[in-house]
């Protein structure tokens, strides 16, 4: 199983790796060829220093380069030295005082890990001194994903110290250059946006420390030359995979290169190495495609769910959140009702939301107390969860719960207890996000109580199967008691690589235990927590119509069964919108679909569909949560939304229509499928109807060639007769889910 893409390979690849000398012959030229099914990187080394020539789609014979003179686009990794135009991806103080960073390759070689998986290392030393950075690159085959990392070693007479320290320096040459970048809020994460990038340096960051991908995502496309679609252009996706502080530079210089530099911030975390101390930074994901944006994204989808989640190929059950159907208004009675009709609804897995827990003095009412006393709510829950746990194993529905390992509230004994556990900034007025006060996770006293917290509830509870862990406050006091004060700016690392630590000791202790990333919603979606978690909450915004924006944006890097997506209540609690049950369950199973409201809060009728609706879910879950995503109609350039999942083995399809906005006299194009084989006879159903709205056609009226789809496919009606491939749009938040299978008829 995929535990980290941050921990074990540094020691691992030096024991298994056999290096062979750039100096052997230094006046040769040297090839390095880092290749995946359908994409080349070419570095040439030459009289020991070493270049980027290509990254694109896979050359014959990158040999040709051999006899090349040309410049190449750029360094391995850029160094502030003397007369420097450009952003650095690496600067420094050497023991000695010198600024500047002079490298050359001093060795490398490639190694294969497994039949889809090789590693190419490539060690750099300053020409001068003893400093050495060694750049990794693991290229995954099938996927057409390559990771990379920097380890940064000292071994000079003295400390340096490391002003900024870039994971990843991918130059870049062409014409033009477009970006799209991920922005948003709280409630309003994933909106896109792209822009020509212009002469000088373009930077995206996060300096939260937590909750660090709700205003701007470490996720970006960059097209060249012209703006790719999702079917045509060439584009390349990065991501970085890093859940603290995080910089993202694209610097376009007179020469018309962009030099991309992402890595760890450098905000107030300069770093100082003593001799034989190394340093390894964050790890950043990419991938190339000349067929637009829609293969990067599958190749990201695809890499994920088997390289980069937990238990990434499973199905993920039907899930019921307490959250917004009672906020904290309820008890034990109240919950058991809710687990009760869950089971008539056909839910899998019910989760007891924030609430739960409280200690002898402080009782869990409202979000000002008693976070981080983990023991039950006597007042909610007289006599412990067992009851209510029996009634879920008696439902044959699997229970899971909501725990914020790295918060306190003030009010709380385990603050009263250790308030030298938490942030907290002498001579300051102590901030807090949701009464929120964040624990110092530098100290190993405290990183033990969030191991210990969180594995005490679920062994004292052996039933819980899924843990949704949760982040609500940003770093509001950034000082750690427990580092002495020269260590300070070490803190933002450190905190980062103890979160992992403790995820780490956690999935290992609980393998069969779902967990859930949350942070206020989408605040930590990015590969650094994935993989050791099962799914993420993409919002806490669980409005359909802002979730079909939502969505949309995510599924660019993160695959259908990561996405965790709710049928909420309506009004909705947050915009007061008021949706349909059908549209809020079909904008749902477009991902891992779950449910966020009271079910008694359903009329007859209405529990009826959404019965119903589940039974469809399951029936479709293989597809959606494992097949191959095209993006047919985006939200940001028309009125309607539209996606297509489709299986492996091309033999079924579901494809979703969402209307984002009604005007009368509105005509829309047909929606024409993608990733069919068109020799092959597909039916046709549209699914999850109201019941007096089904269609009914007959065997022969629903078949369609996988051609014909791929050319004509759906289209809307307004009046008149109606056919297999009719989407009726007149409504306010229409929308349709239809099922492609294939058929010998």
């Amino acid at each position: 199983m995929f535990k980290s893409i941050f921990q074990f390979l540094t020691v691992s690849c030096f024991a298994t790796l056999s290096f062979f000398s750039a100096y052997s012959n230094p006046g040769k030229r040297h090839i390095i060829n880092i290749e995946t099914q359908n994409t080349s990187l070419i570095y040439m080394v030459e009289d020991s220093v070493i270049h980027k020539y290509y990254y694109g789609a896979k050359l014959q014979t990158p040999a040709d380069y051999l006899n090349y003179k040309g410049n190449g686009a750029g360094d391995l990794l850029s160094a502030f030295a003397g007369g420097s135009t450009n952003e650095a991806a690496l600067s420094m103080v050497h023991a000695n005082g010198v600024l500047s960073t002079e490298f050359i390759c001093i060795n490398y070689s490639t190694t294969v890990i497994e039949d889809n998986i090789s590693l190419t290392t490539i060690v750099l030393k300053d020409r001068a001194y003893n400093f050495y950075a060694t750049v990794y690159f693991k290229a995954y085959k099938k996927e057409d994903i390559i990771d990379t990392w920097i380890n940064y070693r000292n071994e000079e007479n003295g400390l340096v110290t490391l002003k900024s320290f870039a994971s990843a320096y991918i130059p870049l040459h062409a014409n033009n250059y477009f970006l799209t970048k991920f922005h948003g809020s709280w409630f309003g994460e994933m909106k896109m946006e792209e822009e020509k990038l212009p002469f000088g340096i373009t930077t995206l960051q996060s300096i939260e420390g937590l909750r660090v991908t709700h205003h701007l995502s470490p996720s970006f496309t960059v097209s060249l030359n012209t703006p790719a679609t999702e079917e045509t252009g060439e584009v390349i996706g990065g991501t970085l995979a890093w859940s603290g502080s995080w910089k993202i530079s694209f610097d376009k210089d007179w020469e018309n290169r962009l030099n991309i530099i992402a890595g760890i911030n450098n905000y107030q975390s300069e770093w100082s190495l003593k001799n034989g101390e190394q340093l390894e930074g964050c790890h950043f994901l990419y991938t190339y495609s000349n067929t637009g944006k829609g293969t990067m994204s599958r190749n990201f989808h695809s890499w994920a769910r088997k390289y980069s989640m937990q238990d990434g190929q499973q199905l993920r059950p039907v899930v019921l959140n307490s959250w917004e159907g009672n906020f904290f208004d309820f008890d034990e009675t109240k919950i058991i009702k809710m687990i009760q009709d869950a089971a008539e609804m056909g839910v899998e897995m019910f989760v007891l939301d924030d609430g739960w827990f409280g200690s002898d003095k402080y009782q869990r009412d409202n979000d000002s107390k008693a976070l981080g006393d983990w023991s039950v709510n006597k007042k909610r829950f007289p006599k412990g969860l067992e009851k209510t746990i029996n009634e879920a194993k008696k439902r044959n529905i699997k229970f899971g719960i909501w725990i914020e390992p790295e918060m306190v509230n003030r009010e709380s004994e385990i603050y009263e207890k250790h308030p030298e556990w938490v942030l907290k900034e002498a001579d300051r007025t102590q901030h807090t996000g949701r009464n929120n006060y964040v624990l110092d996770l530098t100290n190993p006293a405290a990183v033990n109580y969030v191991i210990e917290s969180v594995h005490k509830v679920i062994i004292q509870n052996a039933y819980i199967s899924y843990v949704k862990w949760d982040c609500n406050s940003p770093v509001m006091n950034p000082y750690s008691p427990y580092l002495d004060k020269n260590s300070q700016q070490q803190f933002w690392y450190r905190y980062t690589k103890n979160l992992y630590g403790a995820f780490d000791s956690l999935t290992r202790l609980h393998p069969n235990v779902m967990f859930q990333v949350c942070a206020s919603g989408g605040g930590r979606v990015e590969y650094g927590s994935l993989p050791y978690f099962h799914e993420f909450w993409a919002s806490d915004n669980t409005d359909a119509l802002q979730r079909v924006f939502i969505q949309h944006g995510y599924s660019y890097f993160f695959p259908a069964n990561a996405m965790a997506a709710h049928v909420a209540k309506v009004p909705n609690g947050i915009t007061q919108r008021i949706t349909p049950l059908k549209y809020r369950f079909d904008v749902a199973m477009s991902g891992r679909m779950g449910i966020e409201l009271l079910p008694t809060d359903l009329n007859k009728d209405e529990l009826a569909f959404a019965k119903n609706a589940v039974a469809t879910y399951k029936k479709i879950r293989p597809v959606v949560q494992q097949g191959n995503l095209f993006r047919l109609a985006s939200p940001y350039e028309g009125k309607l939304s539209s996606l297509q999942y489709v299986d492996d083995k091309q033999e079924k399809a579901v494809v979703f229509v969402y209307q984002t906005q009604r005007m009368f006299g509105d005509y829309y194009s047909n929606i024409t499928l993608k990733g069919l084989d068109p020799k092959k006879k597909y039916k046709v159903s549209e699914i999850n109807q109201v019941e007096s709205e089904q269609k009914k056609f007959t065997d022969e009226e629903s078949v369609f060639s996988g051609e014909f789809l791929m050319n004509n496919g759906l289209h809307n009606v307004y009046w008149g007769k109606q056919d297999a491939l009719s989407v009726n749009l007149m409504g306010e938040f229409a929308s349709a889910v239809f099922l492609i299978e294939q058929t010998n008829n």
